[in-house]
């Protein structure tokens, strides 16, 4: 049985990009694998784009949250929605805890970001390559930096994990896959920061 992964999409005001990020999810090569977005008091129609393009089959309203879920592409996605923004350490926070009972691995994915298809499966074989349970908590990659504008793409070379220089630098990308493991022995991301909460769970997980 392949793991399963859920990708952690949250989302602000990103309506132009965030077909290009949830399209990149659904089409990874990796197959047993479920999208859920959680926007963040968008106000530019986002979660009404994502709901048009779904083939929904289940949907209601909790307090303040709306959540649509269905299928894209052939691909389990649910969006969920909430009116007042609370930061993206929230916003990821609500999605892990949604899909909590039934994930393996949650992939993150920011809504200005997207994926080459195979990324998942090449994270996976390295995790396969460790088999003990928690040996890795998190694994990373390089990735391209798409200048809008210009068009010009430029390569950034990731540091092989080091302590000792995750300790000087956020030498991670905030697009980490992360084990649950990791998640139940560290905690989720630091709902009171703003910024950097992404660096704060690494170094928690380093």
């Amino acid at each position: 049985m392949q793991p399963r992964v859920v990708v952690v999409i949250p989302t602000h005001n990103a309506v132009e990009w965030i077909m290009s990020a949830v399209d990149s999810a659904v089409e990874q090569t990796h197959q047993n694998l479920e999208v859920v977005v959680s926007d963040d008091g968008s106000s530019d129609g986002t979660t009404d784009l994502l709901a048009s393009k779904i083939t929904v089959e289940h949907q209601h309203t909790i307090g303040d949250m709306r959540r649509v879920s269905g299928l894209y592409k052939g691909r389990e996605i649910s969006v969920l929605y909430r009116p007042n923004p609370m930061g993206p350490a929230y916003t990821r926070n609500e999605i892990i805890r949604f899909a909590w009972g039934h994930a393996d691995w949650f992939a993150m994915l920011d809504a200005d970001d997207f994926w080459k298809p195979t990324r998942i499966e090449r994270m996976l074989e390295v995790i396969k390559g460790y088999p003990r349970p928690g040996v890795i908590g998190a694994v990373y990659t390089d990735y391209d930096i798409l200048h809008t504008k210009s068009g010009l793409v430029v390569h950034e070379f990731k540091q092989p994990y080091d302590y000792a220089a995750l300790l000087n630098d956020n030498i991670v990308h905030s697009g980490c896959m992360v084990t649950k493991f990791a998640f139940a022995r560290c905690n989720l991301y630091d709902e009171t920061l703003r910024t950097c909460e992404d660096y704060d769970l690494w170094l928690r997980i380093g």
